[in-house]
């Protein structure tokens, strides 16, 4: 999904460089401008199935729970994992920050399925 996006910022900083001749202030993603797109976008990105909270042992399903904002109406769009790991200047600390957190196709064993996840969004 974030193949097109990245052809498109390299894109950007090509034309830059046909236009001004050289990369201003800096060429950030260090583009091989012979070949810009070169070793990029080999790796195929995977979904699980269960996002898992091994120091809480509990465990979310995109497929299984309810990610709700505070007012109860239903979040369809997103991950919640980032808002869990929430941590810098721009966020609160999140309720996982510090677990150790993993992924997997199947159901963790003795952990509990979370039904629901209210997001403070």
């Amino acid at each position: 999904e974030a193949e097109e996006d990245v052809r498109e910022e390299i894109g950007y900083y090509i034309e830059d460089y046909l236009e001004l001749g050289r990369l201003e202030p800096y060429n950030e993603y260090g583009i091989d401008l012979e070949h810009p797109y070169e070793g990029l976008f080999l790796k195929t990105g995977r979904r699980y199935k269960y996002t898992i909270n091994h120091t809480k042992k509990v465990y979310y399903s995109l497929d299984e729970t309810d990610i709700l904002f505070q007012n109860n109406t239903k979040n369809d769009f997103s991950d919640p994992l980032p808002i869990l790991m929430g941590y810098g200047r721009v966020t609160e600390p999140g309720e996982w920050l510090g677990d150790i957190i993993g992924v997997s196709d199947s159901r963790p064993e003795g952990y509990l399925l979370l039904k629901k996840l209210y997001m403070n969004w």
